[in-house]
């Protein structure tokens, strides 16, 4: 038996109880189709000629992902719009994103400009 294996012991339709062994991969991968531990061991038993009863394998509805508004932070978007001004005494400016990221071309270089605002720290 492997490291993260799981001994599992059941007793079939005939009345014998049986011990085997799961493999830890299959206990992963039933977790990746979203099953539990229940229905993955059960469907595996089938699988492998044991006779036991399979329940409906059921998989877990994931809840969707809940949208965030995102406040503008007008305060970036000030600092970066001046920023662009300065740089455009020197060549082609680009706003990749108006609160984050310019871009300038000079002399058929391209130079990028990243700005990020620090959270304040926890008290």
């Amino acid at each position: 038996m492997a490291v993260g294996d799981m001994r599992y012991t059941f007793t079939d339709k005939q009345g014998q109880e049986h011990q085997v062994d799961i493999p830890a991969e299959v206990i992963r991968k039933g977790r990746r189709d979203g099953l539990n531990n229940r229905d993955t061991i059960m469907l595996y038993l089938a699988n492998n000629g044991y006779m036991v009863d399979v329940p409906a394998a059921t998989k877990k509805e994931k809840k969707p992902a809940r949208a965030r508004a995102r406040k503008p932070d007008e305060q970036k978007r000030a600092i970066m719009k001046a920023v662009s001004l300065v740089l455009e005494e020197f060549g082609i400016v680009d706003n990749i994103n108006p609160e984050r990221q310019v871009q300038v071309q000079i002399n058929g270089d391209v130079f990028e400009l990243t700005m990020v605002k620090k959270r304040k720290p926890k008290k």
